[in-house]
């Protein structure tokens, strides 16, 4: 450029690097220009990237950067509290620092009036420095040993994370969830953060709501000690814990003998005999458990041959705390020698107990003997 303000036509001085100072000519009158810099200083923080060493180690430290936060969701946020933020500590926004344009970071509470957690931190932040709070994604390097893998997590006092109660336990404050454990590790541990706005209801309204406390202008949740609902006694009939029917409780219980239980004993094998007197028959036996006692149908079912025309197979039920026979039924064999002839037994047994068994025994005028698939049932009917 010319002492006048000349300005050279565009392009002219697109080869010239005149930034450093040097010299060009113009085109057409060939005038020249000599430009020396009085205020030129090459910018060495941070070094310039000069050949492809350095070139390498840049982009590698772009890498690094975006390994870190790359997979997150994040904000770089300044602690001015006086002392360090340790790594994966809850914090909540308490201002802004106008000098580094950044929201003023401190411990999250959920006993504290608009202490609620925005993000956790990722590094240990030092007193009067800069550092990210990440509200997604996973944060390591956390003490974990405590918790289950998946275990779910809510915010607690100070900046701690903590298990999530059951609803009705006893929090307060807020219930705000922050994160599931990803990584088990005293040291090494991990946390996959999702920092969501608070829970509406607050730990001592979900108390009532489970049913604790008092109903009243301050508390109008239904709760356990609402007289309008039911009593523990009734509540106990209802699900069929306690009592037994009448006029006085309708409710269906586990004491209701209508109710069951049915016993069941099956087998698949083919046991043979040739004994002339009662024998057990493989497998066919039913012990009665404590709260089991009451009336029984027993029911019996299977199919028998003998290797001779003529004989007789005889099924019999047996019950009772040292067995008796309660019912038998008798099957002769005119259909031919291995052929299997159906057999069935049936008996009401009144006054069973626990510990009482339930039988079938059988036995054969001659030769041999085999059953097949049997099942013995016992429904109780009172």
């Amino acid at each position: 450029m010319s002492s006048d303000g000349f300005v050279p036509p565009e392009g002219v001085l697109a080869e010239a690097d005149l930034l450093q100072g040097g010299s060009c000519e113009l085109d057409g009158d060939r005038i020249g220009i000599t430009f020396v810099p009085s205020t030129y200083t090459r910018n060495i923080t941070p070094p310039e990237v000069d050949d492809l060493t350095q070139l390498t180690a840049h982009l590698k430290g772009i890498d690094l950067q975006l390994s870190a936060t790359g997979d997150k969701v994040f904000a770089i946020v300044r602690n001015e509290t006086g002392a360090p933020l340790a790594i994966g500590t809850l914090v909540s926004v308490v201002g802004f620092s106008v000098p580094e344009d950044l929201p003023l970071a401190d411990v999250a509470d959920k006993d504290v009036v608009n202490g609620e957690a925005l993000a956790v931190l990722q590094t240990t932040i030092p007193n009067n420095a800069n550092g990210i709070a990440v509200g997604f994604g996973p944060v390591a390097g956390l003490d974990t040993s405590l918790f289950a893998l998946g275990e779910e997590l809510i915010l607690g006092n100070a900046g701690v994370f903590v298990t999530r109660p059951v609803k009705g336990a006893g929090h307060t404050g807020l219930f705000q969830s922050v994160g599931v454990v990803s990584r088990v590790d005293g040291v090494a541990g991990r946390i996959l953060f999702r920092v969501t706005a608070p829970d509406a209801v607050e730990g001592g309204e979900y108390d009532a709501l489970a049913g604790s406390g008092t109903p009243s202008a301050a508390n109008p949740y239904v709760t356990g000690d609402d007289t309008r609902l039911p009593t523990q006694a009734e509540n106990d009939a209802l699900v069929g814990t306690q009592g037994a029917p009448s006029a006085g409780n309708k409710y269906a219980t586990d004491f209701d003998r209508r109710l069951g239980p049915t016993l069941t004993a099956t087998a698949t094998d083919d046991p043979t005999t040739t004994s002339g007197t009662d024998v057990l028959i493989a497998g066919m036996q039913i012990t009665l458990a404590a709260g089991q006692d009451g009336d029984y149908l027993i029911e019996f079912s299977s199919s028998i041959e003998n290797t001779n025309n003529g004989n007789t197979q005889e099924v019999v039920l047996y019950a009772g705390p040292v067995p008796t026979i309660v019912a038998e039924s008798e099957r002769r064999i005119e259909n031919g020698a291995g052929q299997s002839a159906p057999v069935h037994c049936m008996a009401l047994v009144t006054g069973l107990v626990a510990t009482d068994t339930i039988e079938v025994h059988w036995r054969t005028s001659g030769n041999t003997a085999t059953a097949h698939e049997r099942v013995l049932v016992a429904r109780r009917v009172g």
